[in-house]
């Protein structure tokens, strides 16, 4: 049965706090996502910041991140945090990063293959294979968001959906969770998708590494928080 979709929310009101050039553009297909851009000072002092700078709050989000320093490349992944957290910056550095819906990640070699290793993570992958090293290189060359957006989009186009998204039953789940707002429990879900409680939590928990009622409270949460946003706007 196809189900309704609908764009995700994505509120990191920290994330862009304190860094420079800071820009970012929201895209919906082929899947929605954020893709972003920023430089960092040349010295970071968090407690210039009162421990505000570049705190990630939970979304269910994978952020893949590319950052320049020094003229070397580096790639980074975020898993989502399951309560805010501080992440690791490099001074002196550019940085252009994408955060893709829930269910979407960039698809890795080897045991980086699965969304489940990086939630609550933060991995700086040392030795990213040709290809990546190639669309960094690409990334970095162009000065325009814009561009560096397509260098993205064309990747992916060249593969089959399978290579980056979740299980198609878990895909289900978050979609049915998100188009909810987070009110929906298991046993609803259960019904609609015709699979027990038991078999789509642990579906869910390999896919994912945290459990479906864990991913409720991260929708209800960036739900009501950009109410508060939308207010306050």
């Amino acid at each position: 049965m196809e189900q309704e979709k609908r764009n995700y929310i994505f509120n990191q009101p920290f994330f862009s706090l304190n860094t420079k050039k800071y820009r970012e553009i929201i895209i919906s297909e082929p899947f929605s996502a954020v893709f972003y851009e920023f430089e960092t000072e040349k010295h970071i002092n968090r407690d210039k910041y009162d421990n505000m700078f570049m705190v990630c709050i939970p979304d269910g989000c994978i952020d893949a991140v590319f950052v320049k320093m020094e003229d070397k490349i580096r790639l980074e992944i975020i898993g989502t945090p399951l309560s805010a957290k501080p992440l690791i910056v490099f001074p002196d550095a550019e940085y252009f990063g994408v955060r893709f819906q829930p269910g979407i990640f960039l698809p890795l070699k080897e045991k980086f293959n699965s969304i489940n290793s990086f939630t609550d993570t933060e991995t700086f992958i040392s030795d990213i294979s040709d290809e990546y090293k190639m669309l960094g290189e690409n990334i970095f060359k162009s000065e325009s968001l814009e561009k560096r957006i397509e260098f993205i989009l064309d990747f992916f186009e060249k593969l089959n959906k399978t290579d980056y998204t979740v299980n198609k039953t878990v895909y289900e789940m978050l979609n049915l969770i998100n188009i909810s707002n987070g009110n929906i429990d298991m046993k609803e879900i259960s019904e609609i998708l015709c699979y027990s409680e038991r078999h789509l939590t642990r579906l869910f928990n390999s896919s994912l590494g945290y459990s479906p009622k864990t991913f409720v409270r991260i929708v209800r949460f960036q739900y009501a928080l950009n109410k508060l946003t939308e207010k306050a706007d």
